[in-house]
């Protein structure tokens, strides 16, 4: 066995042989050699390029033989150790034969990382271990002055290494979160803190393990160390998540907590069961299914909620309450559970058919508590939901249910009724609201017949409200009497049957104490989901603020906000049997109508306050009216339900709405107007769910149902639009002259502004058309918008669309300073609507402009959040392009291997929805980070990929990716090629100018590097003088001077500067002064 070789790269360099050290390198030179090889063991490194990397500034002959001194230097150096491994042609350090620090983190941590989430929780230890080994960046202190391409790949090398560790150190500090051992997370922060003292989630994390501790001054100590450091390193105030985080800590209400929950708030006290509250406390923290065993009215949801609160803070992705109630038992049942639950959590699925695969990708790795409230019905489709929910996440489960759920591992507790002391208070505590001096004037007097009433309805809670709300008319004997006397003898020995059945005998006498208009008004209320209001109550059950007051004294209206009321499940139950059959058609017809009606009369921007407390109502007004076959109220309906929809985020719902409202009326003749806006609006999500490719299909079949001219002209505005994203630019401009002409024919005036914005926005999109001229027509139509009288929501969303063409076509010429005031223009707009998916595309308009005129930090800040927005609504058209984007901003701050990532992620997403020409952005944009990382293979096969997206397109950015992979070619040693797509290039570029090039900078100096490297270095100045003609050009549309001297201080400009040298310096007169 050879003698033990180790060399040590992370931290300063070293090297031991057979464990002494070895000082006597010949160079630093040497040093570099060794330790580029030993870096990337097992791989052959031609001697030819080892001389071109570290001596490229000599003749080849010199180079390799200064190589060849060095080579034999070090085989001499190390003893002839077998593990550097030396040919005629190649070099390289034979892994089993050499220990390297670098290479062992490396493979460890990756190795590690690559785990299940619940794999890595066990496995904690040797991730902690394998960080142990980081003993400092790769080659600290190191460095050739002569050798920039050594230089660059140790750069590189260094910043992968310190990314890998920072997310080493992040995973740890995610498992140590999720099971609370917060002495290991706060050791975790510190570390990534000594890394990267400004890494803002780090701070947030310690804030968090020291709270935990009881450490509350500490923590808020932590917080003013995290202010000062990022006021000191980057300018900036911590985020509103950690400001929110320490304003819960110091009680401060000013400052709203961050919503991590959907727990409905109590207004009436919460009596008895501390033992039970305690228990399950603690089951929720370790056990992973907890169920809530008892029959209906023993109070299993109210004390799931209580206990659900008082857990908040034990989990960080929050706790999240959903009713079953009103999903349909059947084999597809556990998808309906999943979708529920997705709507919770604020995931919005992809496949509304089968979502629990979707559901569990989302809750991988979240900290969470679910409630899933009343399985009664749904026992049967447990363990289709439940087992791949708890084995493939970290989340926990609290159930209530009637019987248990036949899970392995579930932890079931079993809810009685109440102690005599307990259903005492609670009958004292609800007689007292009704009549406010009840305990003076009776408690005294019969506390025996208290107890007997308790005793008589077994404890139950909904029991004892409903015998105290007799209080008001009746003595405590008198309402004894009367449970006595309703009792019947139970049907079964079951003792849950028995109590429900007794329940059910105390609503029958509840019922029986109501007048005969109340009566009705109670089993009406039954229609309703999810609450209703007062005006709810009088359009649809004919209720006046009487009557509520009357059936909430009587405990069988819940009051659960200001003006807002509900049923307990058991008394919706109950009450729904005494409806009959002839009165559900007309009652649901009056529900539809009156929610329906509601959306079409409301203001867009105030469904967020009006509305979003009854969306159930409304996607059951929805439903109920497409049963009914309501083509009325559905025709009416269609657009605002869709708007509404869409606001909040439920497009995977939407489009299985508008698909089944589609196929009932489809073989009605008389309604295929009504069919061919139902198929519109299913377009629309399907479009943004899965890409226009399969979308398609849905607008021509609109154009063959539908005669109406208006929505015709919709129709064939947006074909052009989807023929155009494809390249297919004969049919698109077919189209776009169909809409045109039904414009002129409608002689609406609203009709051809957006034709001719639409026209305007699409070419702009694919930098066709007269952009500055674009410019002058788009400001053109404000003057014939504010012409239109009576002007409406219709106006307002066209003069959104206007500024978000004018903010594109801007950015498309050059004038960022423009581009930027009508896109903040836009972004205030849909922050006062409140409309989610219309601010994604503002933000990612905004990000966009930002990163042309270098303004980086507000670019990667509007983009990060429109990329968690559109996470949040699944909006995978757009999560596809704020990916591609984001490549294209971390390019330039350097941050390589994170932009990689994204660009990948998007190319992946766009190609699956058959977006090409976004596609081929994003695979132009993974060509030009790999060419950055000096992956010149990898970079050489992106760019044939990107060129395959673009070949049928005819898009004029295709030359980017020529250009790229003309320097990849060069890299490669393929000098041939090279000068070959140089050739074509600038070929291009001669006949074509830069107009459609996203980076024309970039892709002007990729062709001067090859030319220089070539030796062309005349043509290489004819290219640098083309790139400086085209900036100054630019910078002289810019109308702002500070965005001017932010356009001209980017990174590729300087770049640009340095190799023209003096002759470009007059750009940055402006930005040094």
């Amino acid at each position: 066995m050879p003698v033990p070789l180790q060399i040590q790269l992370l931290g300063s360099f070293a090297v031991k042989l057979d464990d002494q050290p070895i000082h006597s390198f010949r160079s630093a030179k040497a040093r570099a050699l060794l330790a580029f090889l030993a870096a990337q063991p097992e791989r052959e490194h031609p001697r030819a390029a080892m001389a071109t990397l570290l001596w490229g500034d000599l003749p080849d002959a010199a180079a390799k033989t200064n190589l060849r001194v060095e080579l034999s230097n070090l085989k001499k150096l190390l003893g002839d150790h077998p593990g550097l491994v030396i040919t005629r042609n190649t070099v390289r350090v034979d892994s089993l034969l050499v220990t390297v620090d670098a290479v062992n983190f490396h493979e460890r941590v990756s190795a590690l990382l690559a785990l299940p989430a619940e794999t890595q929780a066990t496995q904690l230890y040797r991730l902690s271990a394998a960080l142990d080994d980081y003993g400092g960046d790769f080659l600290v202190g190191f460095h050739l002055d002569d050798s920039p391409d050594f230089d660059d790949w140790q750069r590189t090398t260094r910043e992968h290494l310190h990314e890998l560790m920072m997310q080493a150190l992040e995973t740890l500090q995610i498992r140590h979160a999720e099971q609370a051992r917060w002495d290991e997370l706060a050791e975790a922060a510190r570390r990534q803190l000594a890394a990267q003292p400004w890494h803002e989630p780090a701070h947030r994390r310690l804030i968090q393990a020291l709270a935990a501790q009881g450490k509350t001054q500490a923590a808020l100590a932590q917080y003013e160390s995290c202010r000062a450091v990022l006021a000191a390193e980057l300018g900036v105030e911590p985020s509103a998540e950690t400001a929110d985080l320490v304003a819960r800590l110091r009680g401060d209400t000013s400052s709203p907590p961050p919503v991590r929950h959907n727990l409905p708030p109590q207004l009436k006290s919460f009596v008895g069961r501390s033992a039970e509250i305690e228990r399950l406390g603690a089951l929720v923290q370790s056990e992973r299914l907890v169920t809530l065993l008892g029959i209906g009215g023993v109070g299993k949801s109210r004390l799931a909620q209580t206990v659900a609160q008082q857990a908040l803070h034990r989990f960080a992705q929050g706790v999240w309450f959903v009713p079953l109630t009103n999903i349909t038992a059947g084999d597809a049942a556990h998808q309906q559970i999943a979708l529920a639950v997705a709507a919770a959590v604020g995931l919005q699925v992809t496949d509304t058919q089968t979502p629990l695969r979707e559901l569990i990708t989302h809750l991988a790795g979240q900290e969470m508590l679910l409630v899933l409230d009343n399985w009664d019905h749904l026992t049967h489709s447990a363990a289709a939901l439940l087992y791949p929910l708890l084995e493939e996440t970290p989340v926990r489960v609290l159930a209530t249910s009637r019987a248990r759920l036949h899970i392995e591992g579930e932890a079931v507790v079993r809810l009685d009724g109440l102690q005599p002391a307990d259903g005492f208070a609670l009958f004292v505590d609800r007689a007292q609201r009704i009549v406010p001096d009840f305990a003076v004037n009776q408690e005294i007097d019969d506390p025996a017949g208290i107890f007997r009433i308790c005793e008589q309805v077994g404890g139950l809670p909904l029991g004892i409200e409903l015998a105290a709300s007799w209080a008001e008319h009746f003595t405590i004997a008198e309402i004894s009497r009367s449970v006595a006397e309703i009792e019947v003898e139970p049907q079964r020995s079951d003792e849950f049957v028995q109590r429900h059945q007794r329940i059910g005998t105390i609503f029958e006498y509840s019922w029986r104490l109501l007048s005969a208009p109340l009566q009705q008004i109670l089993a009406r209320f039954s229609v309703f989901r999810g609450g209703f209001d007062r005006d709810a109550a009088a359009a649809v059950a004919s209720s006046t603020l009487t009557d509520l007051s009357v059936l909430i004294a009587h405990s069988l209206v819940q009051r659960v906000s200001a003006g807002r009321y509900d049923l307990h499940p058991l008394i919706q139950e109950f009450a729904a049997q005494k409806l009959a059959d002839d009165q559900l058609l007309p009652l649901h017809a009056a529900h539809s109508r009156h929610f329906l009606s509601l959306l079409v009369a409301a203001d867009h921007a105030a469904w967020g306050v009006d509305l979003r407390g009854d969306a159930e109502n409304v996607r059951s007004a929805w439903q109920r009216a497409v049963l009914a076959g309501d083509a009325q109220i559905l025709a009416l309906a269609v657009t605002p339900f869709s708007e509404f929809m869409a606001q909040f985020g439920l497009l995977g719902d939407a489009e299985m709405l508008f698909q089944d409202a589609a196929e009932r009326f489809q073989q009605d003749e008389e309604q295929r107007e009504l069919v061919a806006q139902l198929l519109h609006q299913q377009w629309r999500f399907t479009r943004a769910l899965r890409g226009m490719t399969v979308a398609e299909d849905l607008l021509h079949r609109v154009l063959a149902t539908s005669q109406d001219a208006a929505l015709q002209l919709q129709i064939h505005s947006d074909l052009s639009t989807g023929y155009a994203e494809a390249g297919a630019w004969a049919d698109a401009n077919f189209h776009f002259d169909a809409a045109e002409a039904l414009a002129r024919q409608l002689t609406d005036p609203l009709a051809y502004i957006r034709t001719v914005e639409s026209r305007i926005h699409v070419n702009a999109l694919h930098f066709r058309g007269d952009l500055q001229q674009g410019i002058v027509r788009l400001q053109e139509m404000f003057p014939l918008l504010d012409a239109i009288p009576d002007p409406g929501a219709a106006h307002e969303n066209m003069r959104f669309q206007l500024n978000l063409s004018l903010a594109l076509v801007a950015m498309r010429y050059g004038d960022y300073a423009l581009a930027l005031q009508h896109s903040l223009s836009n972004l205030d707009y849909v922050t006062r609507l409140k409309h989610r998916h219309k601010r994604v595309w503002c933000l990612l308009d905004l990000a966009l402009i930002e990163q042309f005129a270098g303004l980086y930090p507000a670019a990667v800040e509007h983009n990060l959040e429109a990329l968690s927005l559109a996470e949040e609504i699944n909006a995978l058209d757009d999560l596809g392009l704020l990916s591609a984007n984001f490549c294209l901003m971390l390019r330039p701050m350097g941050k390589l291997e994170e932009g990689l990532a994204y660009g990948q992620r998007g190319a992946q997403i766009l190609h699956g929805l058959g977006i090409a020409r976004q596609e081929g952005q994003a695979r132009n944009r993974i060509g030009h980070t790999l060419l950055a990382l000096r992956r010149w293979d990898e970079a050489y096969a992106a760019y044939a990929a990107a060129l395959t997206v673009w070949e049928p397109l005819q898009h004029p950015n295709h030359i980017e990716a020529v250009a790229g992979r003309a320097v990849a070619a060069h890299r490669l040693g393929d000098h041939d090629e090279a000068m070959r797509l140089v050739d074509e290039a600038l070929s291009f570029v001669e006949s074509n100018g830069l107009i459609g090039v996203v980076e024309p900078v970039l892709l002007l100096l990729h062709c001067e590097d090859v030319l220089r490297g070539l030796g062309e270095s005349t043509r290489a100045g004819q290219v640098l003088q083309t790139a400086i003609s085209w900036v100054d050009t630019i910078a002289g549309r810019i109308s702002d001077e500070d965005v001017r001297v932010s356009f001209l201080a980017r990174p590729d400009h300087r770049v640009l500067a340095q190799r023209v040298g003096d002759r470009a310096q007059m750009w940055f007169k402006s930005t040094s002064a």
